[in-house]
């Protein structure tokens, strides 16, 4: 399981800890706590099953963390424009 490259991990001055992600176009508002534990993940220092389990279940189905390979999507998506 993996991070997905849809990903933005950033702080907003108005709204604080934020995850977006462009694959899905939402937002989810975090913990700092959380915020620097997916920052690790994202670096590699960590990996995805340091999570508790029922926040790693919430962040795979907002396609936070994946299975498949992400350029998959992306070659996908390109052959259907051609």
């Amino acid at each position: 399981m993996k991070f997905s490259q849809y990903n933005y991990l950033f702080k907003s001055d108005k709204f604080g800890f934020l995850l977006y992600n462009s694959e899905t176009n939402s937002f989810a508002e975090l913990q700092e706590e959380l915020y620097e534990t997916l920052q690790k993940i994202q670096s590699g220092q960590l990996t995805a099953d340091t999570l508790p389990a029922d926040i790693l279940s919430q962040l795979e189905k907002a396609k936070v963390f994946t299975n498949n390979d992400d350029s998959f999507y992306l070659q996908k998506k390109f052959y259907c424009m051609q």
